[in-house]
């Protein structure tokens, strides 16, 4: 079955914060700012606030290799 679009930018999105979280605990900087030097580059708006971590639901291998190198 197709997912529509905006799930599909669900997934893109709770993936970007996932990794800016991960990288902020690697480089040991605030994860608003590695996530919005993710975000602003796909969507151009940045969060004001650090957005809450999304539950893992298991995401594609895929989308995370692609993003990891942002």
């Amino acid at each position: 079955m197709a997912r529509k679009y905006h799930e599909c930018l669900d997934d893109i999105g709770n993936r970007i914060i996932e990794v800016g979280y991960r990288k902020a605990k690697l480089n040991g900087t605030k994860p608003i700012d590695e996530i919005n030097k993710r975000w602003e580059s796909m969507f151009g708006t940045i969060y004001k606030h650090t957005p809450k971590r999304p539950k893992t639901d298991g995401l594609s291998n895929l989308l995370s290799k692609v993003l990891e190198k942002f």
